[in-house]
């Protein structure tokens, strides 16, 4: 027996349709065919579809769920017959369409706590195993002693830049440079640079508890680290009070002007690799604000370098705003792509500059603001160890190495 429900607010003409569309006769078959209610009301097959979704609910008492015992709704004539078929026939579990998304709800729950607790156990052991490969592999890492006066310059600004930076952590380990990507040196090249510096110097060597995501098996079963992931420890010293006291002997022997004949050789040169890298972080960052995809290649690095030579890192920078200006105005105007555009940034960084030389202009100088921050190392090596303070931003590198008593440097 058909139930037929009228929704609410439906209006006459469409209550009369649903009705003779599942009128029923003597013999339970279907009073009239689909053909003739189109005729009669002077309609399409899509109008009536239509009329039938919107305006009516059709249930049939012996067609129920098999889960809630409910009866299941039915939206056309073919699927009354077809779940006639199959009710008679048992072929089919008969499931109503709410009942069959808890089912399917719940049987992809099931399967993924199953994956997940699969995935766990997996991600456990494997977790467990990467942990054994460390421990012996780095476990029995020794510490190297040595003297301020023994390190490099690079070594000691180095070291106590990243002491710094992580001044309020153990002493006894840093914490992987992925989490202050940015705040120890101005360049991404130049972070990886300090870190495998100072771990070819055995100054530094993985800790052993490192995350087991920080590395990967190789071919011949040792682990290959991802350096940026790495928990380092420092190997000049073992207890937190002798490494400590190491550090307070190296910022006095920096600050001081009594270094070793060495650091006064290396100085200059590490001063200006820092500044080129300040400039070239700056003229990405520039050029990315415009969509320009400028390669930060050798000619770009040696036209920077040479403008260092007598110039500041702000008036660099100015330089390097000022062309990347141009290009992105001569990618609008004649229509040349991103990376030819950005091709044009090396050479007019000479020729600007060198207009600027011959008609004794002044440049004037790019203000550090919040598109440049300033790292732990420019902080460390211009403010503190070169003693040029805080605006040696503005100030020519030569000038600040000559002023600490440096050789001149050869760039």
């Amino acid at each position: 027996m058909i139930t037929l429900v009228i929704v609410s607010e439906v209006d006459e003409c469409s209550a009369e349709i649903c009705k003779d569309y599942w009128r029923l006769s003597h013999g339970d078959d279907l009073a009239l065919q689909s053909s003739e209610i189109c005729d009669k009301y002077s309609i399409s097959q899509a109008a009536l579809s239509k009329i039938l979704r919107r305006s009516c609910q059709v249930y049939d008492e012996s067609i129920r769920c098999e889960v809630c015992h409910g009866p299941i709704g039915l939206n056309s004539r073919a699927e009354w017959d077809s779940l006639k078929r199959k009710l008679r026939r048992g072929a089919a579990r008969l499931i109503c369409a709410p009942c069959k998304a808890t089912v399917e709800q719940d049987r992809r729950a099931a399967l993924q706590e199953l994956v997940r607790d699969h995935y766990v156990d997996w991600r456990s052991e494997e977790a467990s195993r990467i942990a054994r490969l460390i421990e012996a592999q780095y476990g029995g890492c020794p510490v190297y002693p040595t003297t301020v006066n023994a390190l490099s310059f690079v070594d000691a600004v180095c070291l106590l830049a990243m002491f710094n930076l992580y001044g309020s952590d153990r002493l006894d380990r840093f914490r992987p440079f992925i989490d202050v990507m940015g705040r120890l040196t101005p360049t991404q090249e130049l972070d990886d640079l300090v870190v495998r510096h100072l771990q070819s110097q055995q100054l530094i060597g993985v800790h052993i508890d490192s995350s087991p995501e920080a590395f990967s098996e190789g071919l011949d079963g040792g682990l290959v680290a991802i350096e940026r992931m790495i928990t380092w420890r420092p190997l000049f010293a073992k207890e937190p009070t002798d490494i400590l006291a190491f550090l307070e002997r190296l910022r006095d022997q920096l600050t001081s002007d009594n270094w070793p004949d060495h650091w006064k050789e290396e100085a200059s040169r590490f001063c200006h690799d820092v500044a080129l890298h300040e400039c070239l972080f700056m003229l990405d960052e520039l050029a990315s604000e415009r969509s320009l995809k400028v390669k930060l290649g050798e000619k770009a690095r040696s036209n920077l370098n040479q403008i260092l030579r007598t110039s500041s890192v702000g008036q660099c920078i100015y330089l390097v705003s000022q062309c990347v200006k141009r290009a992105a105005d001569y990618m609008a105007k004649d229509g040349v792509s991103s990376w030819q555009a950005a091709n044009s940034i090396a050479n007019n960084l000479i020729k600007r500059y060198q207009w600027s030389v011959d008609r004794g202009f002044e440049l004037y100088s790019w203000r550090r603001g919040a598109k440049n921050p300033e790292s732990e190392l420019s902080r460390v090596l211009f403010s503190v160890v070169m003693k040029a303070g805080p605006g040696w931003f503005a100030l020519p590198v030569s000038g600040i190495c000559y002023d600490r008593g440096l050789l001149r440097p050869e760039v």
